[in-house]
């Protein structure tokens, strides 16, 4: 499973994160690297910090929220239009 270790990571940590609620988390392997107050700031400290190893960026809260991300844009579909 793809990030795995930082998902354990997560999970180990959540209960003293949770003292950040509503920021970001950004986690490689088992360290947590920085928390940061969006998410924009977190993915820009992740690709800085890890260029392009993997990592995750997940808001802190007490409720899952369910996001995906990639940076393969091969794979979306172009739905842009010339007028």
């Amino acid at each position: 499973m793809a990030l795995e270790a930082e998902m354990a990571t997560f999970a180990a940590k959540q209960a003293e994160l949770m003292q950040h609620e509503g920021q970001y988390v950004l986690i490689a392997g088992n360290e947590v690297l920085g928390i940061y107050v969006s998410h924009t700031d977190a993915l820009t400290a992740g690709y800085e910090k890890m260029k392009l190893q993997p990592f995750l960026v997940k808001r802190i809260s007490s409720i899952e929220i369910v996001s995906n991300y990639t940076r393969d844009i091969r794979t979306l579909p172009c739905t842009a239009s010339i007028l």
